[in-house]
């Protein structure tokens, strides 16, 4: 029963989790399941089958840790250099966003990793 609309997770060694593939290499579950990704996963869509429909839900959850994470003044400069280069990439321009991307993975290596880079 394929129509179309899976959602693909590109590999970043599956977080150690594995998912359920079919041939093609693409995410596949029952029709009732939920799929939850981060932003920082790279993902695509693919076509809804003829006479499918697929729905997409997104949001966001707003947490605070209880013990924070990458605080330091490194982190924080990376983190900021992180969230220009993704608003750099979303604008088109894809050649300033990976510098500044490449950037980010030197000034804090941790957050680098954290974010699969």
């Amino acid at each position: 029963m394929a129509c179309g609309g899976e959602t693909t997770i590109l590999s970043d060694l599956q977080k150690e989790l594995p998912f359920k593939t079919d041939s093609a290499g693409r995410f596949v579950s029952d029709p009732q399941c939920v799929v939850f990704n981060c932003k920082a996963e790279m993902h695509e869509g693919r076509p809804v089958g003829k006479g499918a429909v697929k729905y997409i839900i997104r949001t966001d959850i707003m947490y605070r840790r209880k013990e924070p994470l990458f605080t330091s003044p490194a982190d924080q400069k990376a983190f900021a250099l992180w969230q220009t280069a993704q608003l750099l990439a979303e604008e088109g321009e894809t050649d300033s966003a990976a510098q500044l991307f490449r950037q980010m993975t030197k000034v804090s290596p941790d957050l680098a990793y954290y974010y699969g880079m």
